[in-house]
């Protein structure tokens, strides 16, 4: 109950920010340079193969590839197409949805990454699931971080799901074990 209390706060307050600073008719320019940067790299991956691109985001293969299927959904559903940007100044009620559901990913990467810590913390080192949750999800670089359409909040999550997987291979050293966590160490990399 009280995890869940802290993971509805977090929403709560992710969803409050949510439209900051995305591009729409009042100005054109998304306040943060990296997002777009970011999306441009998306759209470059799906188009092209590859995420570089001149004015594109820094970042891994991977990044772009879950981020792709995690807005093929929508764009399958035609509720945004973010093939039809060819500009930072054009289709601005499409950025505006485009970088909502973008934001709405490392949304949900932090609520993941929030029950991971609270795992983490219960089933690993036997301390307090909600003080360990309430400690990262109160930390002002999470807070500011997870709500931006960046690699940072997926890292984050790769990072601890790859401790989740080293921490049962110490417990139970199987051949499984072994390759489960590093499949997923290998993974965190190419975010």
């Amino acid at each position: 109950p009280l995890g869940c209390l802290i993971i509805l706060l977090y929403c709560f307050a992710a969803f409050l920010q949510l439209d900051w600073g995305i591009p729409n008719n009042n100005h054109p320019f998304s306040y943060h340079m990296d997002e777009w940067a970011q999306a441009h790299s998306l759209r470059t991956t799906f188009k092209n193969g590859t995420p570089h691109i001149w004015g594109g985001g820094n970042g891994m293969v991977f990044f772009y590839v879950i981020g792709g299927i995690l807005l093929a959904p929508f764009v399958i559903v035609g509720i945004v197409n973010p093939f039809i940007i060819k500009s930072s100044l054009l289709f601005m009620s499409e950025q505006h949805k485009l970088f909502e559901i973008l934001r709405l990913q490392s949304v949900l990467y932090a609520v993941l990454s929030i029950i991971l810590i609270s795992y983490i913390a219960k089933k690993f080192l036997k301390a307090n699931a909600i003080v360990a949750a309430s400690f990262f999800t109160l930390t002002p670089l999470f807070l500011t971080l997870t709500v931006f359409y960046r690699y940072d909040t997926p890292v984050v999550f790769w990072l601890l799901l790859s401790l989740v997987f080293f921490y049962r291979y110490h417990e139970t050293p199987t051949k499984k074990n072994f390759l489960l966590a590093g499949i997923i160490a290998a993974l965190t990399i190419t975010i």
